[in-house]
């Protein structure tokens, strides 16, 4: 009976611990590509391993001689959550985890409140001079992740404007760290 309960438990507890351990994983991937490159690493107030989608504090930044990358991740627990940027206040996710696909056709996406991505905050005024990337790092990534702009709906991939900053996913991230610097 106790084997039965740790089971039951597991495996509704395993999208979150794998949603933990995949962002420990991620924060470490970029440390260690930017010690390679030569860029400075900073964990901001905003969080990086629990860091939600609705609240403002950017996560990180990494920081060279002439161009400050201002980072906050967002993702969701499954790939079958879709997840659609509005704007700076509000974002909508469509839950496909537990449908089939017959069934899912009548499910609509829901839209949630956010606060607005502060990338500027904690800045020093050095840092304000040089080049500004803000960048929405998604992870764990969504199969879709959409951006509403007026009326039409545009499907994201790497370096395409979500609004308040540019999207990346984990790969697409690393590689734009790892191509762009050579160290120095």
């Amino acid at each position: 009976m106790l084997f039965l309960v740790f089971a039951v438990l597991f495996l509704v507890l395993y999208p979150y611990i794998s949603f933990v351990l995949r962002r420990l994983f991620l924060i470490i991937e970029i440390k260690k590509v930017c010690r390679a490159k030569g860029i400075k690493y900073s964990k901001l107030s905003g969080g990086t391993v629990f860091s939600k989608s609705s609240k403002g504090g950017a996560s990180f930044r990494c920081e060279t001689d002439d161009e400050v990358i201002t980072v906050k991740i967002c993702g969701v627990i499954s790939r079958r959550v879709f997840y659609r940027f509005i704007d700076s206040k509000h974002y909508a996710t469509r839950n496909l985890r537990f449908q089939i696909s017959h069934s899912s056709q009548g499910i609509t996406y829901e839209t949630r409140d956010k606060e607005p991505y502060l990338f500027n905050e904690e800045m020093n005024i050095d840092s304000l001079s040089k080049k500004q990337l803000h960048v929405i790092l998604f992870y764990p990534s969504s199969a879709i992740v959409t951006y509403i702009s007026g009326s039409e709906v545009t499907e994201l991939s790497d370096g395409f404007s979500a609004g308040e900053g540019k999207y990346y996913t984990k790969d697409g991230f690393i590689n734009y760290l790892s191509r762009g610097y050579n160290g120095k």
